[in-house]
């Protein structure tokens, strides 16, 4: 497989004389030598899990058997073991919840950018999730969320730029694939000068009918890519008709926000305000299916009754919209 595959940089002369598009076999090599690396990690991790686990038992059966013969600094240090265990067995268990879902679907998109400045290309294959490989010391796969994962999305191929947190990066996107994988499985590749290949896009809106909403990633359109990164408006206010994405957009802003501000933004200081616990329930899984924890969600009328210190009986939207429904004749009734 060339070496362009690897997510090296390539000579700009090596560029200029060998580099070209690959081939469904040479995706259908690098796809499992990702899956390979992720099923590994994803062993691994589930192995340092049992382990700790299997300490946090001995060190609290040791407590108990000792506790007598404790000081109180020796009781403290034991304690301490036990919470850093725990602790690291709660952010490993996310990891195998997310190693798990790259292996269905590792990524689904890639484009290969070529940098004005020296004629370098850097193949990039985004997915829900970035990952590092460990044994490459190499990015194998980008965050969606990723500033140059912002090109597939804004451009196609030709004249391309991003803007990383030290300068803007000027250059071209000489290659554009999209792949249509599941079940840990690479069905198809597609090289495309589209946004979206309308096949791979009408398969994912299939994918998206039911009663939960689920992550767009792979579907995210131009003019939505706009919303979602936007960094200039403070107050952000997405208008449109029932059923025109507005959502889609704001969970995925949501997501966004949490990647790209992890110093400053966590899920516990950010809240949705719902109009209903139908849409909390609907919304519940995005978050979380692109690895970001989810964050409280409240009905208005709860919002109120913290913020007012409501501690009387009071009749909820939901009750009165019952109670209408109910007995007709008790619509005029004010609440």
């Amino acid at each position: 497989m060339m070496s362009v595959l690897k997510g090296k940089k390539m000579d700009k002369k090596q560029v200029q004389e060998t580099y070209r598009e690959t081939t469904l076999e040479e995706e259908q090599e690098y796809f499992e030598e990702v899956e390979n690396e992720l099923q590994c990690d994803l062993q691994t991790t589930q192995e340092s899990i049992d382990y700790r686990n299997q300490a946090i038992k001995a060190q609290k059966k040791y407590m108990r058997d000792s506790h007598g013969d404790m000081d109180d600094e020796e009781f403290l240090q034991n304690m301490n073991n036990v919470n850093n265990d725990t602790f690291f067995i709660e952010h490993a268990a996310k990891q195998v919840d997310v190693l798990a879902h790259q292996i269905e679907s590792p990524y689904f998109g890639k484009i290969a950018f070529e940098y004005q400045e020296d004629g370098q290309v850097l193949p990039v294959y985004i997915g829900t999730n970035g990952y590092w490989s460990m044994e490459e010391q190499d990015q194998k796969v980008y965050d969606w969320r990723a500033p140059i994962a912002s090109m597939y999305y804004d451009y196609e191929k030709g004249e391309a730029s991003y803007q990383a947190p030290d300068k803007e990066y000027f250059g071209k996107i000489v290659e554009k694939k999209q792949f249509d994988i599941s079940n840990g499985r690479l069905h198809n590749a597609v090289d495309t000068d589209e946004k979206i290949n309308d096949m791979i896009l009408l398969d994912a809106l299939g994918k998206n009918s039911g009663t939960k909403m689920k992550s767009v990633v792979a579907t995210i359109q131009k003019e939505q890519n706009a919303l979602i990164r936007n960094k200039t408006a403070y107050n952000l206010i997405v208008d449109g008709r029932a059923g025109s994405g507005k959502t889609v957009v704001a969970m995925h802003r949501l997501a966004w926000l949490l990647f790209n501000n992890r110093k400053t933004m966590s899920a516990d200081n950010v809240m949705i305000l719902s109009p209903n616990g139908i849409f909390g329930d609907y919304i519940a899984g995005v978050l979380p299916e692109v690895g970001e924890d989810n964050v409280p969600e409240k009905e208005f009328d709860s919002l109120m009754e913290e913020i007012l210190f409501v501690d009387c009986d009071y009749e909820t939207k939901l009750e009165q919209a019952d109670r209408i429904t109910t007995h007709p004749d008790m619509g005029k009734v004010r609440r």
